[in-house]
C-alpha cells in the first residue's frame, strides 16, 4: 500500500530518503518522485517521496499531484519549522490543526484576521501520541538527544518570520496565540487534503530555529538536528501504523468490515436471486478470496476456515480503499434487504426442539 511523504526543501528530503536504503526514480509530467520500500510492524509500505517546494501554493499542487498519481492511503508533510511556543531547537511538533495566518481583510483600522484552519487526521494523531509516549523513535535518530515531542497548532504563511519584533509575529501572538510552530506549507497542504476525505494526513515538524537568530541557528547545524529527529519520528510512526484500524466511510474499520462480510457469507450462503445485493457482494470478493470462499461454503462451521477468510480479506482491503468503500456499501444493502433473522433451535435443554424465533438486529442465545 502507498504512503506519500512530502518535504519542502532538499535537506528535509535527504533526511527522509536516508531511511530508505533502495530507491527508484519516477518522473511524471516533469515531477520527480523517489520510491522505496518500508517494512512496518503490520504492513509492507510503498513509500513515495517528493520534494514539493516551499510555500502553500506549491505544496497544495504537489499534494494533489501525488494523490492523483499514486493514490496513497496516508500523506505526511514533513520538514522543519520555527518554534513559537513551548519548544526548543531539535524538538518535534506534531500538528493538531493548521492555521493560515495571512487570511484576512485590510481595513482603515488595520488588518482584521479571518482565520483559515482545520484539523489533521485523528487516527494518525492518536498513533503519534503513542509513538511520542514510548520514546523509541529516538533510536532511529542519527545521534541520541533529549528532544521532546509537542502537539499543537502549526501556522503557515508565505513569509519567513525571522524575528519576534515583526508585525507577522505580533499577529500570531494576538490572533493565533496557541500556535506552537510556524512554516510556509501547512495551509496549502490542509486545503488540498480537504478534497480527499478518505486519505489520512499529518504534519510533522522539527524545530530548527526560534525565530530570533534564525540564520545563526541554521549555520550552527540546527536544521540537520531538526530534520534527523523529524525523519526518525516519521518512520517510527510508519512502523507502528496499522491501516486496518482506519474507519471506512466514517462507520467501521477494515477488521470490522471483514468480519461482517464473512458472517454474511456464512449466514446467507449463495443467494438464489442473481440480482440481489448479497450476490453482488460475493462477486466483488470472489476474485480476492476464491479459495477461502470455497472452504467456507464446504464447511461453514469450521472456525479455521472462517479465520483464514477474514484474515485474507483484511489484507486485501488494507491495500484497496476503493474496494473497501464498495464492500461497505454492499454490506449495508444486504442488511437493509434482510433486516430480520430466523433461528431454528435444536438440541436445547430449555425450549421445544424445532422452535423458531425471529429477531431484528444483533442477538445472543445462551444455553446454561
Amino acid at each position: 500500500m502507498n504512503i506519500a511523504l512530502l518535504t519542502p526543501i532538499p535537506v528535509e528530503h535527504d533526511a527522509i530518503t536516508a531511511h530508505l536504503p533502495s530507491l527508484t526514480e519516477q518522473l511524471v509530467n516533469g515531477n520527480r518522485y523517489l520510491l522505496g520500500d518500508f517494512e512496518g510492524k503490520f504492513h509492507h509500505f510503498n513509500i513515495i517521496t517528493h520534494q514539493s517546494g516551499s510555500k502553500n501554493e506549491n505544496t497544495a499542487l504537489a499534494t494533489d499531484r501525488v494523490i492523483r498519481q499514486f493514490n496513497p492511503m496516508v500523506v505526511i508533510l514533513a520538514g522543519v519549522a520555527g518554534g513559537v511556543k513551548d519548544v526548543e531547537i531539535g524538538d518535534l511538533v506534531i500538528g493538531t490543526k493548521y492555521y493560515g495566518y495571512e487570511f484576512g481583510k485590510v481595513t482603515p483600522d488595520g488588518f482584521a484576521a479571518r482565520p483559515e484552519s482545520g484539523p489533521y487526521s485523528k487516527e494518525l494523531l492518536t498513533l503519534a501520541q503513542s509513538v511520542a509516549g514510548n520514546g523509541n523513535w529516538k533510536r532511529r535518530a542519527i545521534k541520541p538527544n533529549q528532544s521532546k515531542v509537542v502537539f499543537g497548532a502549526i501556522a503557515a504563511g508565505n513569509k519567513v518570520i525571522a524575528a519576534t519584533d515583526s508585525d507577522a509575529y505580533r499577529l500570531l501572538k494576538q490572533t493565533y496565540n496557541d500556535t506552537t510552530a510556524i512554516e510556509m506549507e501547512a495551509i496549502g497542504f490542509g486545503h488540498a487534503m480537504q478534497s480527499y476525505p478518505s486519505i489520512r494526513f499529518l504534519n510533522v515538524r522539527g524545530i530548527s530555529d526560534l525565530l530570533d537568530g534564525k540564520s545563526k541557528s541554521d549555520a550552527g547545524g540546527s536544521q540537520e538536528l531538526a530534520v534527523a529527529n523529524m525523519a526518525a519520528f516519521v518512520f517510527e510512526l510508519l512502523y507502528h501504523l496499522d491501516v486496518s484500524q482506519f474507519k471506512i466511510l466514517g462507520r467501521m474499520g477494515i477488521k470490522e468490515l471483514s468480519k461482517e462480510i464473512i458472517d454474511l457469507v456464512i449466514s446467507q450462503g449463495k443467494p438464489a436471486n442473481a440480482s440481489s445485493p448479497m450476490n453482488s457482494l460475493l462477486k466483488a470478493i470472489q476474485p480476492f478470496i476464491a479459495d477461502e470462499l470455497k472452504a467456507l461454503h464446504a464447511a461453514p462451521n469450521d472456525a479455521d476456515a472462517k479465520a483464514e477468510a477474514k484474515s485474507e480479506l483484511r489484507r486485501v482491503l488494507a491495500g484497496d480503499d476503493a474496494l473497501a468503500k464498495q464492500l461497505e456499501q454492499l454490506v449495508e444493502q444486504v442488511k437493509r434487504e434482510a433486516p430480520n433473522s430466523t433461528v431454528v433451535i435444536r438440541d436445547s435443554k430449555n425450549v421445544v426442539n424445532g422452535s423458531q424465533i425471529t429477531v431484528g438486529g444483533d442477538f445472543r442465545i445462551g444455553d446454561s
